[in-house]
């Protein structure tokens, strides 16, 4: 369950996170607790509800009776949606939503072909990041030791198959395959220290003996 924010238009706030924290208890505290979290947002009378996943379907369908407008920010894809949310959660995100954030045209391609929401609901709005030199520093440093003019091969993202790690591996497997003496590195940003997705992608790294 992601967080979701209630933004109030006079105090410009989002809503203490110790509300939202309380949605994301344990089923039977958290259906004890929905009506007065509720009577506690209703108070605040947010202008806007933002959510940034498809996953909070359950909790917009709470949410909705303030009167809020909801818009929702989808990056997911069709498998990431029902790995992640469900089609009862996804499909309740999607109707209670005043406006949809698409992240680009395939995410919008894939919620009107697959999930058949309203193309006039959906608006495109690319995702991105500050547009910096990376900042080297001490705990990157490490792996980060490339030789002038080095051809880098760059992937970024958690370390898992909805962003394509497995085939980044397998293509840097085939690259080395056909060329041992190459100097080209593969460099992937991104990960969780010590989560099973890097410790079997370190397993799999050193499997390939691509390891330095």
């Amino acid at each position: 369950l992601c967080t979701t924010y209630l933004w109030n238009e006079n105090t410009r706030t989002p809503v203490t996170r110790l509300i939202m924290e309380k949605l994301k208890l344990s089923k039977p505290n958290r259906l004890r607790k929905r009506a007065l979290i509720i009577k506690q947002i209703q108070a605040l009378k947010p202008s806007v509800i933002f959510c940034n996943t498809s996953t909070n379907g359950e909790i917009l369908n709470e949410l909705h009776e303030i009167g809020s407008p909801i818009i929702v920010r989808i990056p997911e894809l069709e498998t990431a949606i029902h790995e992640y949310a469900g089609l009862k959660s996804a499909n309740q995100t999607f109707s209670l939503s005043s406006k949809i954030i698409a992240v680009s045209k395939a995410v919008r391609k894939n919620l009107v072909e697959n999930f058949h929401v309203d193309p006039e609901k959906i608006t495109v709005c690319y995702g991105s990041i500050p547009n910096r030199e990376l900042e080297f520093t001490d705990a990157n440093e490490s792996f980060i030791d490339f030789e002038e003019n080095q051809l880098i091969v760059g992937g970024i993202g958690t370390l898992n198959w909805t962003k394509g790690s497995d085939l980044f591996l397998t293509i840097a497997k085939l690259f080395y395959k056909k060329y041992p003496d190459s100097k080209v590195r593969f460099v992937w940003l991104g990960s969780t220290s010590n989560s099973i997705e890097k410790i079997k992608a370190l397993y799999d790294i050193r499997k390939a003996g691509l390891l330095n």
